[in-house]
């Protein structure tokens, strides 16, 4: 399957790596690192991670990013063979992220 982000999932990722570069000198890459990992597990099972939620016929997972505390939400579309990056969003924050409509 494609792996396509979101333009807003995009801006939440650089803000996030931003700030963690600026705030964490002594682990610098693990957000890049950790970013990788969640990818890869994306593009590798996608459709069995967990579900975050279900709304409006949408069906929105996402994985943990640990060292990081980020989640990174995304959509499978099966019809159009893609994965869908939609929000990346603090693990620690008591709701859910904005997200961002996938054009399939």
């Amino acid at each position: 399957m494609e792996l396509r982000f979101t333009p807003e999932a995009l801006a939440q990722l650089a803000a996030r790596r931003t700030w963690w570069q600026a705030n964490r000198a002594d682990a610098v890459g693990a957000f890049d690192e950790e970013l990788d990992e969640a990818l890869a597990a994306i593009s590798a099972r996608g459709a069995s991670l967990p579900v975050a939620v279900r709304r409006g016929g949408r069906e929105v997972r996402r994985v943990l990013l640990p060292r990081v505390r980020c989640h990174v939400y995304f959509e499978v579309v099966e019809s159009a063979d893609t994965l869908v990056v939609v929000a990346a969003w603090g693990a620690q924050m008591r709701r859910l992220p904005p997200l961002a409509k996938v054009k399939a």
